[in-house]
C-alpha cells in the first residue's frame, strides 16, 4: 500500500464551496469572503467567552449571538481589519509606557476623544481584565500588610 501524505495547500486545487467558476484561492468570491469573515467573527465569539467564563447555552442562537449571552457585561466581539487601528494605538501606547521595575500594575489604555466630555474608553488586555474586575471590587489600593517590627 503505497503512502498517503496530505497536499500542501499550495499546490492543491482551489474549490469554492458556492461552485462560483471565477473564484480563486487569491481572489475568493465575495460569498467566500464573507464565509471566511463570518467564521473567524464566530472564532473570535467562543474565544471570548471562554475567556470571559459566560456560561455555555442552552441552545445554539444563545451561544452564536453575544447579546444572548447570560454574562455579568453587555459584550460586544469585534474581529480583523476592524478593530486593527485600536491594537495598533494599544500597542505604541503600551510601548510609550514601559513598566517601571517593580511596579506589578497591569497597563490600561485610555482614549479620550473629541467631544465626548470627561467620557472615555478604557482599553486593556483579556488576560488582565478578570485581574482588574477583582481590584475594582475590593477598592483600588492594593492591600499593604502592616510591619511587626513598627509596633
Amino acid at each position: 500500500m503505497p503512502e498517503v501524505f496530505p497536499i500542501p495547500k499550495a499546490t492543491r486545487p482551489w474549490k469554492c464551496r458556492f461552485d462560483n467558476p471565477t473564484c480563486l484561492r487569491n481572489a475568493k468570491c465575495p460569498r467566500c469572503r464573507g464565509y471566511a469573515a463570518r467564521m473567524k467573527g464566530q472564532r473570535k465569539q467562543r474565544e471570548a467567552r471562554k475567556k470571559f467564563n459566560v456560561p455555555v447555552g442552552h441552545y445554539w442562537g444563545e451561544m452564536a449571538h453575544e447579546e444572548a449571552w447570560r454574562a455579568w457585561a453587555r459584550i460586544e466581539v469585534k474581529a480583523g481589519q476592524q478593530v486593527k487601528a485600536i491594537a495598533t494605538k494599544y500597542m505604541a501606547c503600551e510601548n510609550q509606557a514601559p513598566a517601571i521595575l517593580g511596579d506589578l500594575r497591569p497597563f490600561v489604555f485610555i482614549a479620550m476623544p473629541d467631544g465626548w466630555g470627561s467620557e472615555g474608553l478604557a482599553v486593556v488586555r483579556l488576560s488582565v481584565l478578570a485581574g482588574l474586575v477583582e481590584l475594582a471590587r475590593h477598592g483600588s489600593e492594593p492591600q499593604q500588610e502592616e510591619d511587626p517590627s513598627s509596633g
